[in-house]
């Protein structure tokens, strides 16, 4: 349970209550300590009765999630899920729009996944504060997102 925590949570729910065979949606609230209140999802479940009651697999998505934490210093988590195994390039940029750091990784699977940033630039150098975007890239799918380095 994440309750009064600033830090990262996996979660998990059992729907012991299910009984005819059909397509179940379910959302994740997720209340922040400031009292901003955000939805992830919705996950599809498909059940069958017939199965046996097996569980079954969530379906990933690729999504490039929230930075956390954010604001950070000295680092953050960048945070992402991949529908299917696949390449995928994370850049960030400062505030001029100049290439910072840039991470690329391969994965076999589909899943979550994150890059740890250190605050830093390619050559090693710590970055200044301020504002930076985040920029998700694979397959077809791009996204960019922002985080603030406090120091």
């Amino acid at each position: 349970e994440g309750t009064n925590t600033s830090e990262a949570c996996t979660y998990t729910y059992l729907d012991k209550e299910l009984e005819q065979s059909g397509t179940y949606y379910y959302w994740l609230q997720n209340v922040e300590m400031d009292g901003y209140t955000s939805y992830h999802g919705p996950v599809s479940v498909t059940f069958s009765a017939e199965d046996g009651g097996g569980t079954p697999d969530i379906p990933f998505v690729t999504k490039l999630e929230n930075a956390y934490p954010n604001p950070f210093n000295p680092n953050t988590n960048i945070r992402y899920q991949l529908k299917e195994a696949g390449d995928v390039k994370i850049d960030i940029f400062n505030a001029r729009g100049q290439l910072v750091r840039s991470f690329s990784r391969t994965h076999d699977a589909a899943g979550y996944y994150q890059i740890n940033w250190d605050g830093r630039d390619s050559s090693g150098k710590a970055v200044s504060s301020g504002v930076y975007q985040y920029r998700m890239s694979s397959g077809k799918y791009r996204s960019t997102k922002k985080m603030v380095l406090k120091k």
